[in-house]
């Protein structure tokens, strides 16, 4: 016998329509409105960084379709928003900063209207995940087919960022040690 939910109560249901709508309305939301259309905003490495994506609208359709099975559910598509967009962006951007306000004002949200959430630990940065390792691995395999100039500028953008991960082989031979790129050179050699 199963003991998985089956949906969510109506309660639980019109609570979590609340806090998306609270969400909707914040100042920094408008980058997450949407599914990220990255093939207009040229943004081609996107979908090799960002296996899963996930955005307020397909929550609000999932929700809607009845497509969770608890408030964990729901929440942990929530913080993928925000865990995304950190992923994709540099910690300076703007829109990275929006994503930490977000996660505050889900956070504050639930606290004020005694929503239970369990929020996980965040992960260092640099603390590599499955999802991590297949990207560089990804990108390892596309510098192959590469044209030299562009070889060379991605070579010069890591000894400029990151220096410890290029490693001088033999003559005119080097070699970039992928899992050595702290992880802002590593989104900044994908564009």
């Amino acid at each position: 016998m199963s003991n998985k939910r089956q949906g969510l109560s109506r309660e639980e249901s019109n609570r979590i329509q609340s806090l998306l709508k609270y969400l909707e309305e914040q100042n920094e939301s408008m980058d997450f409105l949407q599914p990220l259309d990255y093939k207009s905003l040229g943004l081609d490495d996107y979908p090799l960084i960002i296996k899963k994506p996930m955005d307020l609208s397909t929550v609000k359709k999932n929700l809607k379709n009845t497509r969770y099975n608890s408030p964990e559910e729901i929440f942990e598509d929530l913080m993928l928003i925000w865990d995304n967009c950190r992923t994709y962006n540099m910690s300076d951007s703007p829109v990275y900063h929006h994503a930490e306000g977000m996660e505050r004002h889900m956070i504050r949200y639930c606290n004020m209207h005694a929503i239970a959430i369990e929020i996980p630990i965040k992960r260092a940065r640099s603390e590599p995940t499955t999802n991590d390792y297949q990207v560089r691995l990804d990108f390892a395999e596309s510098m192959k087919k590469l044209t030299p100039s562009k070889n060379a500028m991605i070579v010069e953008c890591i000894q400029k960022t990151c220096p410890i991960a290029i490693v001088n082989l033999s003559e005119g031979r080097l070699q970039i040690k992928v899992n050595a790129l702290d992880q802002d050179t590593f989104n900044n050699v994908l564009r």
